[in-house]
């Protein structure tokens, strides 16, 4: 199942990318090869629940070249299947690395055609995944898949401890009260009665 677009949700990108997916397939997949499922566009949250929770997902595979908070892998997180996920990024700041499975990579130029004025301009570099290195896990995790999803529980249990919403709620209270002064209370006058 792949999840994915080519910079936005139209018509257009949608054909484009399917375009991509048989120009891959063309060059790489033998007749054997497991079929291609393209979802394209916003999905709602219970969309999105049947899908991480549907029997036939076993993994999830981000090998994003550079995102900031992404809530998709907490979210996946919290159901218990192994995550496959770059080594860079901003998943890195809330998930257990010992407990998820990362792909190694470099920082490399982004390429001319996919700056973006003022989000993506030159000189910027982002994450190039190791293919190869990606290749192993997933072929690892196939052969020792139990291995895996006994760490993806204990990973489980550490998002839901830690960042559940009342744990998230007290943590910004703490940072308010922490940084953010105190208004002096307001008198007003008395009115007569």
């Amino acid at each position: 199942i792949l999840k994915t677009n080519m910079g936005n949700f139209s018509k257009i990108d949608y054909y484009k990318c399917l375009e991509e997916i048989e120009s891959i397939k063309k060059q790489y997949c033998h007749k054997n090869s497991p079929n291609i499922y393209l979802l394209h566009g916003q999905l709602s949250d219970t969309q999105m629940n049947q899908l991480y929770n549907h029997p036939k997902v076993k993994v999830f595979v981000s090998l994003t070249r550079g995102e900031g908070y992404n809530r998709v892998p907490s979210e996946f997180g919290v159901i218990g299947k192994p995550m496959i996920l770059s080594n860079y990024s901003g998943h890195l700041d809330y998930l257990k690395k010992e407990y998820v499975s990362l792909v190694e990579g470099n920082l490399t130029q982004v390429d001319y055609s996919a700056l973006v004025p003022k989000m993506i301009i030159e000189g910027s570099k982002w994450f190039s995944p190791n293919l190869e290195h990606a290749s192993k896990i997933m072929k690892s995790l196939y052969e020792n898949y139990a291995q895996y999803t006994s760490l993806s529980q204990i990973l489980k249990r550490h998002i839901e401890t830690n960042f559940s919403m009342n744990v998230m709620d007290e943590k910004l209270k703490q940072i308010f009260d922490n940084y953010v002064p105190r208004i002096a209370e307001l008198k007003l006058p008395k009115f007569l009665q």
